[in-house]
Formats: structure tokens, sequence, C-alpha cells
């Protein structure tokens, strides 16, 4: 067994450095330090010790800096990768947008008013189409900055067509699709109010929503990506005990 535990002595030792064209008066005085690893190893009753001067790549390499001294560092590999790992586990496969996310309570959102959530460091912004069909989800949902000047489209309102209108500067997008509507600084005739309104430029994110439980969720990928056919997307996770009339619980959301 060891007698004793790995001991490191620091000495210190002056060196007297003196500044070029000054006198021996004006010199400073400095301090080097120099470590020795002393070892002591019990072999037999025996005693041994071993000393190791540390070398420059054992330090580590460095590049001095006038004024600083060289620290000694240490560096950890991590431990080999086993063999025996399962061929089934792919934690890098895991896409954390392709899943649905609840956002909000429904009894919770303003029907006449936009609502922002961030999620997966998106800000969505979200809001309810009074115009939307019956029978049909009515919130929409779309990425929340306004492709013009990217002000929050949350921070402005939703008007008569059930649109969302940005509160800079009144441009107006669906939300099922995405595509702006109306652009204000244009005028109304000509060609130019078209050509603004066909460039993908001038259209939001759009996102698919829906209502269950009581609660709205979103799936974060845009509808450009995943398409339009929201029954091709996965099942909500929602809890089967929740649809049985004489269940009575309460729920919360954490954010």
């Amino acid at each position: 067994m060891l007698s004793s535990p790995a001991i490191a002595r620091v000495t210190a030792t002056p060196v007297r450095v003196t500044r070029r064209g000054a006198s021996a008066s004006a010199s400073r005085v400095g301090v080097t330090r120099r470590i020795d690893a002393r070892v002591v190893v019990a072999d037999s009753g025996k005693r041994s010790i071993l000393r190791a001067a540390p070398t420059t790549a054992a330090l580590g390499s460095r590049r001095a800096v006038r004024g600083a001294s060289i620290v000694p560092t240490a560096v950890v590999e991590p431990p080999a990768s086993s063999t025996s790992t399962s061929t089934d586990s792919k934690p890098d496969d895991f896409d954390w947008h392709a899943n649905w996310y609840p956002v909000a309570f429904e009894a919770d959102l303003d029907d006449a008013a936009p609502y922002t959530f961030t999620l997966l460091g998106e800000p969505l912004v979200f809001w309810k189409d009074h115009t939307a069909a019956a029978d049909t989800n009515p919130y929409r949902c779309t990425a929340d900055k306004c492709p013009h000047r990217l002000v929050p489209l949350s921070e402005g309102r939703v008007n008569e067509k059930g649109e969302i209108e940005c509160g800079y500067h009144g441009w107006t997008f669906k939300g099922d699709t995405g595509a702006c509507t109306n652009i204000p600084q244009l005028p109304a005739e000509g060609t130019a109010m078209d050509t603004a309104l066909a460039s993908p430029r001038s259209c939001v994110t759009p996102y698919h929503t829906q209502v269950a439980q009581g609660i709205l969720w979103v799936y974060p990928v845009s509808k450009m990506a995943c398409g339009d056919d929201i029954d091709a997307l996965p099942a909500l996770p929602l809890i089967p005990e929740l649809e049985h009339p004489d269940c009575v619980c309460q729920v919360s959301l954490f954010f």
C-alpha cells in the first residue's frame, strides 16, 4: 500500500531582472516558480523516491505572454465507448420538432387578441380566425415576426377577415397559408401589389394546430415542409382517461 499520497512541492527562487538602460537601484525583483513532483512508494518495506520535473510537453504547450506565468494543465480523456452498446438506441435520430406540443389551455385564450409562445427557440403567434368554417379548427399559427421589419406579429391585431395584421406597417397575413394579403404602402392598382404579394419573401411560416382535451397544440414544422395533410402527422399524445365522462381531474401546464 502507499505510505503517503503524491506530494507537490513548490519552491520559489528570487531572480533579479534589470530593465535595459536602468541602474541597479532601479531594478525590479521577479519570482519564478518550479514545481517538482515527489512520489513516495513503499515496496517490500523499502522506500524509493521518484522525482520528475515537469517538461513543456507535460504542462501542455502554452504561448508565453509577457507578465504571465506558465500554469500546468491536466487533460482528461473520455472513456472509450463500449462495444456492447445496443444498435437499437439512436438518440441522434430523435427529431424534437416532429412532435405535437401543448401551448395553452383553450379557456385561457382571448378570442380577439393574438397569443405569443416561444417553442424550441422559435417565437410563434396564435390567434382565432372567427371566419373559419363551423366544425373546423379556428386557431391559426405562424412565425411571430413580420417579414418586412421582423416586428412581432403578436403586437398587432386580428382584423375583420380573421388575418393577423402587423402593428408596425399594417401588413396582413393569412393564418392557414402564411400568405401576405395586403401591403398598405403599395398602390392597390397596378402590378406592384401583385408582384409583392406573390413573392415568397412577403410570406410568414405557417404551422399546424389542433385543439384536444381543452388544450391548444402545435406541430412546430413548417407546412411547406410537412404538407397540408394533418392526418399524415403523428397522433396527439392524448390521455384516454380524460375522455371518460366520469373522469374528474386537474391539469396543469408548466413552461
